[in-house]
């Protein structure tokens, strides 16, 4: 994690498959760098902000047959009148 003012880049050296923002206001851009398959996501945070990516790798269902599977999850917040907080999974 890398945190230059209000910007908040999480980087997962995991192989990821896919990256998604699964609540917030929809300012965060993500990348999946194409020589390590490192997943990247970047997210202004502000007052009153909010964000929850998840970042993905690929598994296996029960079967053996492709499946993915949760790598990290980024949860940021920060509520009016209080610290900000940010918490990986």
């Amino acid at each position: 994690m890398h945190v230059v003012r209000d910007w908040i880049r999480v980087r997962c050296e995991t192989e990821t498959f896919a990256i998604s923002l699964l609540g917030g206001d929809g300012s965060a851009a993500f990348w999946i760098d194409p020589k390590t398959k490192a997943g990247e996501a970047q997210f202004r945070l502000r007052p009153g902000g909010r964000q929850v990516i998840q970042l993905w790798k690929a598994g296996k269902d029960e079967r053996g047959g492709f499946a993915p599977a949760p790598a990290v999850l980024v949860q940021a917040y920060w509520l009016s009148g209080a610290a900000p907080v940010l918490t990986l999974f």
